[in-house]
């Protein structure tokens, strides 16, 4: 196997080994009552309706269409089940760190 995909492997298992402990968190006081639980953002009726709430709507102030797309998807997933939200940002993060490696690895070879 490539140097490059053990990298890769190696860089995804620490990522998710330092947030695997997210499952068992809940929410906090900090965002999530704005930003997830009184949301109605999130309680779109369709992708269409979806969209067009993230992309027309704020939240606390700022317009963050992206943020907006992964809490409706993860509400759509997991509901109010707080462990969906955190293990989807876990996906998220090893995904961007994955993208990371492998632009940079392209870049400068």
């Amino acid at each position: 196997m490539p140097l490059r995909s053990l990298l890769a492997i190696a860089l995804l298992v620490l990522t998710c080994a330092v947030y695997a402990q997210v499952g068992h968190h809940e929410f906090v006081d900090w965002d999530d009552p704005i930003g997830i639980l009184d949301n109605s953002a999130l309680r779109a009726t369709g992708p269409v309706d979806a969209v067009a709430r993230a992309f027309t709507s704020t939240l606390n102030a700022n317009w963050i269409p992206l943020t907006v797309l992964s809490l409706q998807a993860s509400y759509a997933w997991h509901g109010l089940e707080p462990a969906g939200f955190l293990l989807t940002n876990v996906a998220l993060h090893a995904a961007s760190v994955l993208l990371l490696f492998f632009g940079l690895a392209r870049l400068t070879r």
